[in-house]
């Protein structure tokens, strides 16, 4: 779960903002190739303070200032220092003339998870309003609703920000799936998981990928999926096809970021999302555009059974878990 920050300098004016909770973040580049710059204490003017909710912030040597929320709330004022309420959500903050918007989480942050600005951003938008874990009695339930706003927050993105699922020109080196996620808007499966999972965890809650992997393809053995009719995230509704897939585990429910889909467990994942498998070639698939991702001859795929047999022989797939980036 590390990621790499560039070095990278700035002249924009900036505000201190120290306090426990306060949390630091990555600007990420324009482009993939651009630096990123990581935001300690000193925020500059035009960027965010992330903060855990109910953190108690000192703006500068103790400046009086204004808090106002973007949700409904009340407007804070302070002096001296600001206390953010038990509650997600972003606040414009204004001290000395300088307006700094203030992003809080749920509670911590897993250790190691990223923190991308933008990023940070949505989710305040998604969860305007929460109350925080530390005044909330169902942890479980809350958490749940956190993973299912996040996904629904990502398949609104293929509106308003032209996000989309499918192949793309993937850096051959990466920090970790979510910042590819951010800086390509069309990515696969394995970035769609890895911001899924970055939204979340930056939230405190634990999250795990769930990935699917046909072992050795063969003509004896079923060697790829085909999806229902069903559409990708900012994609053309069709029969998708592949070799593997990946989707994210939140106490125990799957949220596949890639179509927009969730389900109770992975048996019922399986059965909504795969239409059919297939029995596959000699030769590995070679992808973009082979042949597991074209259309199989009718006599060589099989529809998805209610259910699903890991001992199955025919059934020639991996189930792995885990929870790096």
């Amino acid at each position: 779960m590390l990621f790499a920050v560039l070095a990278c300098t700035t002249s924009t004016e900036t505000v201190r903002i120290t306090g426990e909770g306060r949390l630091h973040h990555v600007i990420s580049g324009a482009t993939w190739e651009d630096p990123d710059l990581l935001v300690r204490e000193r925020v500059p003017v035009g960027s965010i303070a992330a903060a855990v909710a109910g953190s108690t912030l000192t703006f500068g040597d103790g400046e009086s200032g204004l808090a106002v929320p973007r949700h409904e709330g009340e407007t804070l004022e302070f002096t001296d220092e600001l206390v953010l309420p038990e509650q997600v959500g972003i606040w414009d903050v204004t001290v000395d003339g300088r307006t700094i918007p203030v992003v809080t989480t749920w509670t911590e942050p897993l250790e190691d998870t990223p923190l991308y600005q933008q990023m940070l951003l949505w989710s305040g938008e998604w969860l305007a309003g929460m109350p925080s874990h530390a005044v909330t009695d169902d942890i479980e339930a809350a958490e749940d609703s956190i993973a299912l706003a996040t996904l629904r927050g990502m398949e609104a993105l293929s509106e308003t920000d032209g996000r989309s699922y499918g192949p793309f020109p993937r850096p051959k080196k990466k920090d970790n799936q979510a910042h590819v996620w951010l800086d390509f808007k069309r990515s696969a499966c394995g970035e769609h998981r890895g911001a899924f999972m970055a939204f979340v965890e930056a939230q405190g809650v634990d999250a795990q990928w769930v990935l699917m992997s046909f072992r050795e393809p063969s003509p004896d053995v079923l060697s790829m999926y085909e999806t229902r009719h069903i559409a990708a995230v900012g994609r053309e509704a069709k029969a998708w096809q592949h070799y593997n897939h990946v989707a994210v585990e939140v106490n125990g429910q799957v949220y596949d970021p890639s179509y927009a889909l969730h389900a109770t467990d992975w048996n019922a994942y399986e059965d909504d999302l795969f239409g059919r498998y297939c029995y596959g070639e000699v030769e590995k698939c070679k992808t973009p555009g082979g042949w597991c991702q074209q259309p199989r001859p009718e006599d060589t795929c099989v529809d998805n059974p209610s259910g699903f047999d890991t001992e199955d022989p025919v059934m020639a797939f991996d189930i792995r878990r885990g929870d790096n980036y």
